[in-house]
């Protein structure tokens, strides 16, 4: 049998990005109804339940650069570096088992790729990671990772990790495996400056 679960509301508040709802139910009828898949508990904290529009809170997320750095591991971990600017332009250093990307190379990502990464770096909650989660394990054969955002307001993201939270693995895959295959990378003797973690803590070194 399929069992049905709903509630009485009205709409509190309708916005482009937002939106709020508030039951018309008494919190004790909502408490007897005894709900299984609907999750009712803001209701009973707040006394309303809000909604977010995530594909337009993802179009306004915008930074100015985009740093990460990874180091070699017990085995074949690639060390490189990457820096990625919000005009597309894509700088990458190939240190260590990166097949034929070894050196020094200048590409751009189209407004298409450029906008998945916008969407995926807000998927990360790097700021919230950065401001509230520590790595607790002690250092190991992982390979380090060095996360650096500069926000277009010119505040700073850092996060230096080898056993990183699971929401930026979507993150270093990209800028691992998917970046060398989209960016157009041409090979240059120019070396570039990459931005350098201030964290002392797992940091990565890269050939200047």
């Amino acid at each position: 049998s399929i069992r049905k679960e709903e509630f009485n509301f009205k709409i509190k508040q309708l916005f482009k990005n937002k939106l709020v709802l508030v039951p018309i139910d008494t919190q004790k009828e909502i408490q007897q109804r005894n709900y299984r898949f609907l999750n009712c508990a803001p209701f009973f904290k707040k006394q309303q339940l809000i909604f977010y529009n995530r594909a337009l809170l993802i179009s306004r997320v915008k930074f100015k650069k985009i740093t990460f750095h990874a180091s070699t591991c017990f085995g074949t971990c690639p060390s490189m570096s990457v820096e990625i600017n919000d005009d597309g332009t894509v700088f990458y250093q190939g240190r260590m088992y990166t097949k034929k990307m070894k050196g020094n190379f200048e590409g751009k990502l189209d407004a298409s790729e450029f906008y998945k990464l916008r969407k995926m770096l807000n998927r990360s909650h790097i700021k919230a990671l950065a401001q509230k989660w520590k790595q607790k394990t002690r250092p190991n054969d992982t390979p380090r990772y060095n996360y650096i955002v500069e926000l277009i307001d010119g505040t700073i993201i850092t996060i230096n990790t080898n056993d990183q939270h699971p929401l930026l693995d979507k993150l270093s895959e990209y800028f691992i495996g998917t970046i060398p295959k989209i960016a157009h990378l041409v090979k240059t003797k120019a070396k570039h400056k990459f931005e350098e973690s201030q964290i002392e803590n797992y940091r990565v070194s890269y050939a200047k």
